[in-house]
């Protein structure tokens, strides 16, 4: 089995555990490793290893894109069995844009897409269902309920399942990752989790721990969580202090130049502009990588677009939050 995986957010490690976990581990009683992880940055390319016939092959939170699709195609080629989950509407949008060929080898191809979402959540959801569901994913109903809390698959006949419970790490990648911020330990336990030393998706140990921890382990993980968001918003204050305003495509930006963090890094940034630039280096790849907002605590935010100035880039992502990277800055100090 290959795993393709985003390496730099919880959404991305935590997809890959959960097929890890709970589709070759399940099935082996073994373990991968970490040579069939296949990390992505958004970088523009990716690395494409050697596939044998037949072999399974997973891409989770990763969009539709060219870099994607090359994987696909070479997975397919080699007569592998692909499955594809992603919660990008990039994904939704550019499946659609295909032409006849590429459309015809994505038809060989497992998907599971849908907006709103995180694909934790979704790779989840697909492991729970049947074999004979597993074949079509996207057609199988199902209902989150309870805050997401619990699963529920819907039959054709209307028939529900018996509820099952979702585990609440998952829960919490899922609230962060598509904006919900609809429950309290969220942040907690995200900023927690940076303290663990290894949560690559080939530690089973730690991620088989996530999905079946005892709520006095998540309690824990929580406690620290919160001390170090208290350390982060110092910083991040320091750092709003020294953002600046510049243009991409034309729009006018807030910029900081950080590498960890997200919209809230921006505080109160968010009310008094509609579009935020998070950038950074990275002097491996020799990019700079993007990340940009809509702030939804701007009055009148829905009349922004950030996806077509992501999309003339490469990159891809959701409405109000996506990337790209270049080889030089595009930054521009003035409107053209």
């Amino acid at each position: 089995m290959k795993i393709f995986y985003h390496v730099e957010d919880d959404d991305g490690r935590c997809s890959a555990a959960v097929i890890h976990s709970c589709i070759y581990n399940n099935k082996t009683a073994d373990v991968l490793n970490e040579e069939d992880f296949i990390p992505y940055k958004y970088e523009g390319s990716i690395h494409i290893p050697e596939f044998t016939e037949g072999e399974e092959v997973f891409i989770v939170d990763l969009a539709l894109e060219s870099y994607t699709f090359s994987a696909i195609k070479a997975a397919i080629e080699k007569g592998c069995k692909v499955t594809h989950i992603d919660h990008h509407i990039t994904s939704i949008e550019n499946l659609k844009n295909m032409n006849d060929e590429d459309k015809a080898i994505m038809k060989q191809v497992t998907k599971f897409y849908r907006d709103g979402i995180s694909a934790s959540m979704l790779a989840w959801i697909f492991t729970s269902m049947t074999p004979e569901q597993q074949k079509q994913p996207s057609k199988v109903r199902f209902n989150l309920r309870d805050n997401r809390k619990r699963l529920i698959f819907i039959e054709d006949d209307g028939t529900k399942s018996l509820p099952r419970v979702i585990p609440d790490p998952i829960r919490y990648i899922d609230d962060n990752d598509v904006w919900r911020r609809e429950i309290d330990e969220t942040y907690p336990f995200l900023y927690g989790i940076k303290l663990e030393d290894d949560i690559n998706p080939w530690n089973l140990t730690f991620w088989n721990d996530m999905f079946y921890a005892a709520d006095a382990q998540i309690y824990n993980i929580t406690a620290r969580g919160k001390q170090l968001i208290k350390f982060q918003a110092n910083l991040h204050k320091k750092q709003q202090d020294i953002a600046f305003e510049a243009y991409i495509d034309g729009q006018k930006y807030i910029c900081m130049n950080l590498y960890n963090g997200n919209k809230a890094a921006f505080g109160d940034l968010s009310k008094e502009y509609p579009l935020l630039c998070k950038f950074y280096y990275m002097g491996d790849a020799h990019k700079w990588k993007y990340t940009l907002y809509i702030s939804e605590d701007y009055e009148g935010w829905e009349n922004y677009d950030i996806i077509s100035t992501v999309k003339k880039y490469g990159g891809g992502g959701h409405k109000c939050a996506a990337g790209f990277c270049t080889d030089e800055l595009v930054f521009t100090f003035d409107e053209k």
